[in-house]
């Protein structure tokens, strides 16, 4: 885990923006933001989102 994550000053003001840090691997990483992306992609899919210029 960075260091940076290790200090509770910097997890405090994470946390009050509802992010938790976790410590991955590269491949377990990857394998969290495709989830999160196939996740999100069937919500904007099945509530007929779309996106204009």
């Amino acid at each position: 885990m960075p260091k940076i994550l290790q200090r509770p000053d910097i997890t405090e003001k994470l946390a009050v923006q509802g992010i938790v840090s976790r410590n991955m691997t590269d491949a377990e990483l990857r394998a969290f933001v495709r989830s999160e992306s196939d996740k999100f992609a069937r919500i904007i899919q099945d509530a007929n989102i779309t996106f204009a210029n």
